[in-house]
């Protein structure tokens, strides 16, 4: 079964790199969404599993409009939704 990941990120570059680590060492999903609140562009490590990053350039935090994004943009009928400060464990 094919699974997506949406995780949100406002300006949590180190967070999100540890998600993404820790999707890296389960089964990978077919794809990681990062909704960009506010942008950012920091460097993402090399992973065995395609992130697409999609710009939300709002004020504030509007989580479900921006999730709704994420969902928008993923290409699966598997999603799971993570906190950009959760790193997930292998069994995910």
């Amino acid at each position: 079964m094919s699974s997506t990941v949406i995780t949100l990120n406002k300006g949590r570059g180190a967070h999100l790199a540890r998600l993404l680590e820790g999707l890296g060492r389960g089964t990978l999903p077919e794809a990681c969404i990062v909704v960009e609140i506010g942008g950012d562009d920091a460097p993402l490590p090399d992973l065995a599993f395609p992130v697409e990053r999609v710009p939300f350039p709002r004020d504030g935090l509007p989580l479900a409009a921006a999730r709704n994004a994420g969902r928008r943009a993923a290409r699966t009928d598997t999603l799971v939704f993570l906190d950009v400060d959760c790193i997930p464990s292998r069994g995910l």
